[in-house]
């Protein structure tokens, strides 16, 4: 009869904490918001996750910045925030293009270092990024890596649903 006894009180101990967890995990139960941004010629999707949930989109001139909201027991000295801009795009060879991947849709695009970020000596790792940069035909667009330092919810997902939906108008 202990033995029973045991085992139902170990089963709800472990039942708790999977609860605990899936309750405060940001990457249960995901919406797919769309960012479009006013006059821009472009869009995709990304995932709304629990606690980091979109806060608003400010426009100036050719950037959209998406801030996020975050849970209280977090502090940033800034919000939490990607910037995503039109730039002027140059013509890119087919030797440029050839080390550049393709989304669904057939868009090129990349993951590029920003040296300028840093300071002078900085050693990057080879998966090292600052933007993800999508090419078009007369401008390309970037998006900014997270400014948010270690992510608690999953980056890899939210990047990852960018690419495979973005798209130009």
């Amino acid at each position: 009869m202990k033995t029973k006894a045991v085992f139902v009180i170990v089963f709800f101990v472990l039942l708790f904490f999977v609860y605990k967890m899936n309750i405060n995990n940001p990457n249960l139960d995901l919406e797919y918001k769309t960012f479009d941004c006013d006059n821009f010629d472009f869009i995709f999707q990304f995932p709304d996750f629990k606690n980091w949930e979109l806060k608003g989109i400010e426009k100036k001139e050719n950037r959209c910045t998406m801030y996020f909201n975050w849970p209280d027991d977090i502090l940033y000295e800034y919000p939490p925030r990607i910037s995503i801009e039109e730039i002027e795009s140059k013509n890119e060879s087919k030797n440029e293009k050839s080390n550049l991947l393709k989304n669904p849709q057939g868009i090129f695009y990349g993951y590029v270092q920003d040296p300028g970020l840093y300071v002078s000596g900085h050693k990057f790792e080879e998966e090292d990024w600052d933007w993800l940069v999508f090419y078009g035909k007369d401008f390309s667009v970037r998006i900014s890596k997270n400014s948010f330092g270690k992510l608690p919810f999953d980056a890899d997902l939210f990047y990852k649903k960018i690419i495979e939906t973005f798209d130009f108008k």
